[in-house]
């Protein structure tokens, strides 16, 4: 169960899932997709008491800036949050019906800012529900969630994610994911994303993937996660 729950804990959906991070442990995740031009994002989640998870979740269009080819101002996110799980400890679990009591669930509450690329910042709320239990397949040990996210600012609602994610480890190295994701803030997007993890020991792990994008777009993506 340590090992499974390790799996569980070392991936990266956009969220995290409704598994308890443990107390004192951080995880920490970056990556970047799409060239000088794309997206940047630094995710980080440490345990806490009485099961609760603390994150910061942050991205934004910056690598082009960085490297001195584009002008401030740059767009990104930030949010930081904190997730509660809901029903969900052994007791409670074995109370349900068999078909049921493999599935935990958590909320996710958090608060950040948007940086339009006019420069102009807004305070955001966030608020999400996400489900999720392990799996047992011929390939290995696995896992599935389900997630819903929503951003409100300004009296009313921004943005709004779902994602299901299933993910298995063939090997103590290798993990393969399969993410289908949606976004709605002026209009809807989506894609089809699976992803390779590459154990580095030590080192953390390497995570190596495409987004298939509604249009026909295809963006590659890189990653490095590590648990500390």
């Amino acid at each position: 169960m340590r090992f499974l729950l390790a799996l569980l804990l070392f991936t990266h959906p956009a969220i995290a899932g409704p598994w308890v991070r443990p107390s004192d442990e951080t995880y920490v995740f970056v990556g970047h997709e799409e060239g000088l031009s794309g997206w940047t994002s630094v995710y980080a989640e440490r345990g806490g008491p009485r099961n609760l998870t603390f994150g910061l979740d942050t991205g934004g269009h910056v690598a082009a800036g960085m490297m001195g080819m584009v002008d401030p101002p740059l767009d990104g996110r930030i949010r930081t949050f904190v997730r509660i799980p809901v029903l969900s400890g052994d007791d409670q679990r074995a109370k349900r019906p068999d078909w049921v009591s493999p599935w935990l669930v958590a909320v996710e509450v958090g608060i950040g800012l948007d940086r339009e690329g006019t420069g102009e910042t807004a305070v955001r709320y966030t608020a999400g529900l996400t489900v999720g239990r392990p799996l047992s397949t011929a390939l290995g040990d696995g896992w599935t969630t389900f997630d819903l996210r929503g951003t409100a600012g300004g009296g009313k609602i921004r943005r709004l994610n779902a994602q299901y994610v299933v993910g298995v480890k063939p090997t103590d190295r290798l993990t393969l994911e399969l993410g289908l994701f949606a976004e709605q803030e002026t209009d809807i997007s989506y894609a089809v994303a699976p992803t390779v993890q590459i154990g580095l020991g030590d080192l953390g792990a390497a995570r190596f993937g495409v987004s298939l994008k509604d249009g026909g777009n295809t963006i590659l993506r890189v990653g490095w996660a590590r648990i500390f």
